[in-house]
């Protein structure tokens, strides 16, 4: 098995140029199962248009034979609740690949029917060399459904990670790396909670990491959950994933869920053409000529388009304008 924490544990630097591809995003439905206030995709319901599971085999049929190693699955609504999530999966298993997985951890096509993940579910993606990244806001119950604006969302969630562990992930042995992961976001509800967060994740084995929220789409509209970029940036400096220069800017191209293809894997930002339009060579050959250092420019590790949202520049003067 892969048996990646996150992608600071594959040697890019070591097998790949910079421009090459080792990772592939394939980005799922919008449909999601939660309304969290600090969301910036606004997702919510299926789009007209969203790639079929023949277009996405057919992505990493390409990336394949472009030398990719990783598909990244990151939104842009919940995978999980995506039909064609799974066979995704089982596609990109048989082709070599392993697979990075941001998710909320819940089935469950809408708020009101939000439960966790069947362990047969866990079981599959076990065995198909995914490695999960589990939203978990707080320990508090209140504070996660708070954020998340779904009631008994926190319950399913860890009766989810329960079920990831009986699955097999994070199993404590000094001789493998831990194959399940937690992601917060740091926020005003929850930041008092994170330390705490942090010691029952390294109790049970689980690699932590906490965040700064971008401020679009939903937490535009929410800006008391907004921190202070500084005492944020400060608390955060052990448990956050801090940039060496962003691997998937660097090695990477992510098709959102309507076929474009992006440079970065949570926002949209940046023209580069669609995948039904363009073949994957083509859509790399222009993301690295048009945005070469992309995600270069950091601050106390924190890439330039968060930089951006907290601390806004005229659009000509922007660094992808």
């Amino acid at each position: 098995m892969l048996g990646l924490k996150n992608l600071d544990d594959i040697p890019f630097e070591r097998d790949y140029e910079i421009g090459n591809l080792g990772i592939i995003g394939i980005n799922t439905s919008a449909s999601c199962n939660l309304r969290c206030a600090y969301c910036p995709e606004n997702s919510g319901l299926k789009l007209e248009g969203e790639t079929t599971l023949e277009e996405r085999k057919s992505i990493l049929d390409q990336a394949k034979l472009l030398g990719a190693r990783i598909m990244l699955v990151a939104g842009t609504g919940e995978p999980l609740i995506d039909p064609d999530f799974l066979p995704t999966v089982e596609y990109a298993y048989n082709l070599g690949f392993g697979t990075l997985l941001y998710s909320n951890g819940l089935e469950g096509n809408s708020p009101s029917e939000v439960k966790p993940l069947s362990q047969e579910a866990a079981n599959f993606i076990f065995w198909h060399n995914v490695t999960p990244i589990i939203k978990l806001e707080s320990l508090i119950e209140f504070h996660h459904d708070f954020l998340t604006n779904v009631p008994g969302s926190h319950k399913a969630a860890m009766e989810s990670l329960t079920r990831l562990q009986k699955a097999g992930y994070g199993e404590i042995d000094e001789n493998a790396i831990t194959r399940i992961g937690l992601a917060a976001l740091y926020t005003q509800i929850n930041k008092s909670d994170l330390d705490q967060l942090k010691r029952w994740c390294e109790f049970r084995g689980i690699k932590f990491n906490v965040d700064l929220p971008r401020i679009y789409g939903n937490l535009s509209k929410n800006k008391h959950l907004v921190p202070d970029f500084f005492e944020a940036v400060e608390s955060t400096q052990e448990s956050a994933v801090r940039f060496k220069g962003c691997a998937v800017r660097k090695y990477g191209l992510v098709i959102d869920h309507l076929g474009n293809a992006r440079f970065c894997a949570e926002t949209a930002t940046g023209e580069i053409g669609n995948i039904r339009e363009k073949s994957l060579v083509e859509l790399l050959e222009i993301k690295n000529r048009k945005y070469p250092a992309i995600c270069e420019f950091t601050i106390a590790g924190c890439c330039f388009l968060k930089l951006e949202s907290y601390f806004p520049v005229p659009e000509q003067e922007s660094i992808i304008a």
